[in-house]
């Protein structure tokens, strides 16, 4: 530290250039310092912070991230095993060998804390012990949230009781399981890019999700489906995004208990929500194809058909907002209320 004191001096200055020098008085402050201590100390302040502030903080950041943060002190060598959430990507690797050492020294060295959520990419790799060892490691320690892009879980898996969000990614595909979701504790369950092609029309995919109350769908592939049904006792909202043609798909609701229905996409769908009666907010927004193809293939009047009998299909609804967008312009075409 340094002490600082201000001195005031004058001094004279002269104009030589008038034939009588004239003076003024010149009020110059200098700053002198003193030393008081030659050591200075620099304040850690993110160490001092509480540690469930840290390893919340450490918990939102990559997990190979945060690992290395063992390096920085003796004091941050335990943190990373306290972390609350733990993602794994293979694409931060380049050899799969060290991807699946990784995450075995990962589950090896973390203490036994409650895990909030575990995120799991593969893409496409397949390793079943791995796979076993992982989510077996998450139904032990109770996880709420998974996020993974498997293409089959571990049997065990499904008798966890905790779990509540479940992120499928597109490497997954249904098939013709008849109980592919059997999770009777989730709440919240997001398909992206899933394959929904090859389901029976006979399977009721989430009939076992019990409990679930938010579904939403993202890119899924649902070609050479004549009729998807989708039947949930206490979901509460739906939304679907997809720039894809469903084509001739028929969309069928079954949710007595839905409230709020969103849509995002380029064609319109085909679908009836008859037994959504409690059915109260529905927002439609399509981004339209150009037009040149729609008239290039004499799609422009099924188009056209298409959004009105989508906007009918939901009749029992309080009130459906549709939108259209137009580059990078949205303008809101009506706004219905029954």
């Amino acid at each position: 530290m340094t002490k600082v004191q201000n001195r005031r001096f004058e001094a004279k200055k002269y104009n030589f250039r008038k034939p009588n020098p004239t003076t003024h008085k010149v009020q110059i402050n200098v700053h002198e310092t003193k030393k008081i201590d030659s050591h200075v100390t620099e304040v850690d302040r993110l160490s001092n912070l509480p540690d469930d502030i840290i390893r919340r903080i450490l918990s939102l950041v990559d997990t190979r991230s945060a690992v290395k943060t063992c390096l920085l002190s003796k004091q941050w060598e335990h943190y990373w095993t306290e972390i609350e959430s733990i993602q794994f990507d293979y694409k931060t690797f380049s050899d799969w060998r060290d991807y699946a050492k990784y995450i075995r020294r990962v589950l090896r060295g973390r203490k036994p804390f409650h895990l909030r959520s575990l995120t799991y990419n593969c893409s496409g790799r397949k390793d079943k012990f791995l796979v076993s060892r992982i989510f077996n490691y998450a139904r032990k320690h109770n996880v709420e949230v998974l996020e993974t892009d498997v293409s089959a879980f571990s049997p065990r898996l499904y008798e966890c009781k905790t779990l509540k969000t479940l992120i499928l990614g597109p490497n997954y595909n249904v098939g013709n399981s008849p109980n592919p979701f059997g999770f009777e504790s989730i709440t919240t369950l997001q398909l992206v890019g899933v394959w929904l092609s090859y389901v029976d029309y006979k399977y009721d995919l989430f009939s076992s999700c019990l409990n679930l109350k938010n579904l939403i769908l993202v890119n899924c592939q649902m070609y050479l489906l004549h009729s998807f049904n989708i039947c949930a006792p206490e979901l509460d909202k739906l939304t679907i995004s997809n720039d894809r043609n469903y084509g001739n798909i028929n969309l069928v609701i079954s949710a007595p208990k839905l409230k709020f229905f969103d849509f995002n996409g380029r064609y319109p769908l085909v679908l009836r929500s008859d037994e959504c009666l409690s059915l109260e907010i529905v927002n439609i927004q399509f981004l339209l194809p150009p037009f040149d193809s729609l008239e290039k293939y004499n799609l422009k009047q099924p188009y056209i058909s298409g959004l009105i009998t989508m906007a009918e299909g939901f009749n029992r609804a309080k009130s459906v907002t549709i939108s259209f967008n137009f580059s990078k312009v949205s303008y809101a075409i009506f706004f219905l209320k029954f």
